[in-house]
Parts: structure tokens; sequence; C-alpha cells
């Protein structure tokens, strides 16, 4: 009668190890097919590359501030202020 209990838990045990293998392998697989559809040039799945990590544009090539979109959010706030006072 033991004999079959612990027959019964070792199968348990080889099932629940195989289960667990496959989710990290299932999750592994997720993981790499995200990466894929968001990898940039020279991205490794599990390293990165060696270099430069990021670039810093120059002050002459960054956009001139306030934009149109920036100056009409401006325009409708000083609107909203003066019907609803400071």
């Amino acid at each position: 009668m033991i004999s079959i209990m612990v027959e019964t838990l070792i199968i348990m045990g080889i099932v629940a190890l195989v289960g667990a293998v496959l989710s990290l392998v299932g999750v592994m697989i997720g993981g790499w097919i995200m990466f894929k559809g968001k990898a940039g040039p020279g991205e490794g799945y599990l390293h990165t590359p060696k270099g430069q990590a990021f670039t810093i544009p120059d002050a002459m090539d960054a956009a001139q501030f306030p934009t149109e979109d920036e100056q009409n959010v401006l325009k409708r706030s000083e609107i909203f202020k003066k019907v609803f006072g400071d």
C-alpha cells in the first residue's frame, strides 16, 4: 500500500516538474516573439550590444520650442485663466 503512495507521489512530482519546464519554455518563447517585434538593429535577445548606449541630439538639431501645438495650448490656457480667474 505504501509503495503505491510513493509511486503516486513520484509521478505527481515528475508531472509538476514537466509542467514547470513547459511554463518556462512558454515564457521564453513569448519573450522572444515580443523581442523580435520590437528589437533594433544589432540587439540580441539575451545580451545588449556593446558601444554607445544612447545619443543626445545637438542643440541645433533639437526642435524649436514652442511648437504650433504648444502655442495653441498656451492660448487656450490664457483664455481659461481669464474666464475662471487665477
